[in-house]
């Protein structure tokens, strides 16, 4: 029976992207993996991306075996954009996509790719009434299933996805050009679309200032980005310390603030989501130009980021907020979440050790 101090985190509050991934896991039946990590595996950013302030507040930091700090959170405390000093790197992303290629063509889950062609379909109420035809560029196109819909609708479309499966479905199966390119590195090409579609994709990249100074290049002179991104205090709760796919949380005035400083006008902002159990994020259309909307306050503070990481996870001790949550885990069994936590137990820290830690059931 477990003590006082275990928690099983089965039992704990997992957002619902992370729950459906390691249910579809789980239904698969496939043998637990571990993807090996070392200290020149990993990314390091010593200042905050969007405002250039090395003032931050540390929110956790997540160990191998209390001994390698491979992923890190942090708090700029100028801005707020919330972000991972410490990191997996995009080779070490590659590497890990290697071993999991698979000869074959299938989509990981097919419950999410239903998600994804409602969600597209919600797109192509509103997007054709500002472009209706034309070239469409796709950045992080997943399977392709979303990029599709606007093909069958006339557009002649591209898509840029990194991850190798995902790659090989849509060029194979949907017979859509694809490019393996980073879009840090696709950005500084000289190609052109009407319509860029950039959704859930910006929190996955390292560089989000860079892409959103260099992304209009990309656009027609008459070209939209539409442009969405989950919200920091929309969805964020303790597991996101673990969470290696993202390397932004943003808050929406961060998000305002990139939009200005790259030359974009909003045409339209709007909350959206796409199924009752998901949270809202932020949706906009933009063009090139200057934005004549009003500033917003920024009215949250670092505790409250603080607090957000604390959110859910029920500490026997609650860790001291002067001092960032410290995690350790044994291994990582998934490249995105870490571990898959629907199989582990926690230990809340004590006495003898500051660490959160986890263990097989």
């Amino acid at each position: 029976m477990a003590d006082k101090n275990t928690i099983v985190t089965g039992e704990l509050n997992i957002d619902i992207f992370k729950l459906n991934t390691l249910n579809r896991l789980k239904n698969k039946g496939e043998e637990e993996r571990h993807y090996p990590i070392k200290k020149s595996d990993l990314t390091r950013i010593s200042a905050c991306a969007l405002c250039g302030s090395k003032k931050k507040t540390l929110i956790s930091r997540v160990f191998l075996n209390k001994k390698l700090n491979f992923l890190a959170t942090a708090t700029c405390n100028k801005c707020l954009y919330t972000y991972r000093p410490v990191s997996p790197s995009m080779s070490w992303f590659k590497k890990c996509w290697k071993i999991i290629e698979s000869v074959k063509l299938e989509v990981f889950n097919p419950e999410t790719e239903k998600l994804r062609t409602k969600r597209y379909a919600e797109y192509l109420d509103f997007l054709p009434k500002y472009i209706s035809n034309g070239r469409v560029l796709e950045i992080g196109a997943g399977y392709g299933t979303g990029l599709n819909l606007f093909r069958e609708h006339g557009y002649d479309v591209e898509a840029i996805e990194p991850e190798i499966n995902k790659q090989k479905y849509i060029k194979n199966f949907f017979k859509i050009p694809v490019v393996s390119d980073t879009i840090e590195k696709f950005v500084i090409k000289k190609k052109k679309y009407d319509m860029i579609l950039f959704t859930q994709c910006l929190e996955h990249i390292e560089k989000p200032k860079f892409v959103m100074m260099n992304i209009k290049n990309l656009l027609a002179p008459k070209g939209i980005l539409y442009l969405e991104v989950p919200i920091l205090w929309n969805y964020t709760s303790w597991s996101d310390s673990l969470y290696m796919a993202h390397k932004s949380n943003f808050t929406e005035k961060n998000i305002l603030d990139l939009i200005r400083k790259g030359g974009f006008e909003i045409l339209k902002k709007f909350k959206i989501r796409h199924s009752e159990n998901y949270p809202w994020d932020l949706g906009m259309i933009l063009k090139q130009g200057k934005d004549k909307s009003k500033n917003i306050e920024e009215k949250h503070t670092v505790n409250d980021i603080k607090k957000l990481y604390r959110k859910k996870i029920p500490l026997a001790k609650r860790s001291s907020m002067d001092k960032p949550l410290l995690f350790s885990v044994p291994y990582i069994d998934q490249f995105f979440q870490t571990l898959n936590l629907s199989k582990k137990v926690m230990i809340s820290p004590d006495k003898k050790s500051p660490f959160i830690t986890f263990y097989n059931k």
